[in-house]
């Protein structure tokens, strides 16, 4: 078969009739321009110096750094997805349990309700928050290049604040009526607060919101029921304040280690994604 004859069993491209004519014109030309038909050797070349290409960009190509600002970005986003309600709920409830225990359980007693009710508030806010990411984690994923632990770990921090930061206003207001001393009543919640949480997150990352609950809820609970127990509490002598010094040395050691334990996951997550997100 000569090349007169092969060019006439070539494919021969469609050309619609109802084109303009400078359009028609062009359209005829690639028409009969002439089908490269490579061969065997020059596709092997081809492969062979595209995989040189590819090796000499993976050793020079430097991986991707999110800074921590991008991963705060992101988190804010989170917390925007969480709604007005998840914030609103929280202020509320301490709120209403402090304008109810001053008149139902005394002015004192009034301080055992904020040291027992701010880290169990805390807790059950990230769980909810990391159970409300986990459901919207592949949309943000698929906008932007950042870690999901880091990223729960900079939302926690946020929820973290502004719980401490409501916390601190009850304190504040607290020590004015001479209930109790800021700086141990303070370190008295901030330190199981802290804990518990760094606990409970990478828990609700790897094994859900049950599990994180029982290890992060179920020791606080535990821990004020023997408070309730050694004490005299029909008489209405029970303080969940620190009695000695060693006692409030392990709750700052407490608050020490919470904050170290969300650091840590918010800068160094991306070692540890692999290990605790369940639904990778």
């Amino acid at each position: 078969m000569d090349k007169h004859q092969q060019q006439q069993h070539e494919p021969r491209a469609y050309i619609p009739d109802e084109l303009p004519e400078e359009l028609l014109r062009t359209a005829q030309f690639y028409a009969v321009q002439p089908v490269p038909q490579p061969t065997r050797e020059g596709t092997q070349l081809l492969m062979e110096r595209l995989l040189r290409e590819q090796a000499t960009t993976i050793q020079t190509a430097r991986p991707w750094r999110v800074s921590r600002l991008q991963v705060l970005q992101v988190a804010r986003w989170h917390i925007k997805l969480l709604g007005p309600w998840f914030w609103l709920i929280g202020v509320l409830l301490l709120m209403g349990s402090f304008v109810l225990a001053p008149s139902v359980l005394g002015g004192e007693r009034t301080v055992n309700v904020l040291i027992m009710l701010l880290p169990l508030t805390a807790i059950l806010s990230v769980i909810h928050a990391v159970r409300a990411l986990s459901l919207r984690v592949h949309e943000v994923e698929a906008s932007c290049p950042t870690n999901i632990v880091e990223t729960a770990a900079g939302l926690v921090i946020a929820i973290v604040f502004f719980d401490a930061l409501l916390g601190l206003v009850a304190t504040t207001a607290l020590t004015l009526a001479h209930w109790a001393a800021f700086g141990t009543l303070l370190i008295t919640w901030l330190g199981p607060l802290l804990l518990l949480v760094g606990i409970s997150l990478p828990v609700a990352l790897r094994w859900g919101t049950l599990p994180a609950i029982l290890i992060g809820g179920g020791p606080w609970g535990l821990l004020i029921s023997i408070a309730f127990l050694q004490q005299n509490a029909l008489a209405g002598h029970v303080s969940l304040l620190p009695q000695t010094s060693i006692q409030l040395a392990l709750c700052g050691l407490s608050a020490l280690v919470g904050l170290s334990l969300l650091l840590w996951l918010f800068l160094r997550g991306r070692s540890w994604q692999r290990y605790l997100l369940q639904y990778e």
